[in-house]
């Protein structure tokens, strides 16, 4: 078993709380009018903090839209039958 450090616990806090806010703000706002600045603000850390785990807008859009993305079942994937 493997155990976390603090700080690595609290990284992956700050990672999870950025990947909320910015999909939180992506669906209130849009993407375009979502800016960096909008989403450390929500957060409340610093810019070295989004940059630290994301290299923007485009790496937080994309891992907060993977996160929210239903997952489908297998089933889901089969054509229908005729």
């Amino acid at each position: 078993m493997t155990v976390k450090t603090l700080r690595a616990r609290q990284a992956e806090g700050t990672r999870q709380l950025l990947i909320s806010v910015a999909s939180e703000l992506f669906t209130e706002r849009g993407y375009a009018a979502t800016s960096i600045e909008d989403i450390i603000h929500r957060a409340g850390v610093a810019k070295g903090a989004l940059y630290h785990h994301f290299s923007g807008n485009d790496a937080c859009s994309a891992r907060s839209m993977t996160r929210s993305r239903p997952k489908r079942s297998q089933a889901s994937w089969r054509r229908p039958s005729r």
